[in-house]
């Protein structure tokens, strides 16, 4: 987990992260691994974890 780019993510102001998008975001950066060099989450799991659709989470 990434506490640093999740922190990142609250705090920005972009209106691009709304909604969905933040929820996926915020999930990439809780499996983001040492270093912030992997980050491999399954769309099963990022579905799992933000409760989004399976197709929103690819979009």
């Amino acid at each position: 987990m990434s506490v640093v780019l999740m922190t990142q993510l609250w705090e920005s102001k972009d209106e691009y992260l709304r909604e969905s998008r933040l929820m996926v975001m915020l999930c990439l950066a809780d499996h983001v691994r040492n270093g912030g060099t992997t980050c491999f989450p399954s769309v099963t799991r990022m579905h799992e974890r933000t409760r989004l659709s399976r197709r929103m989470v690819m979009r």
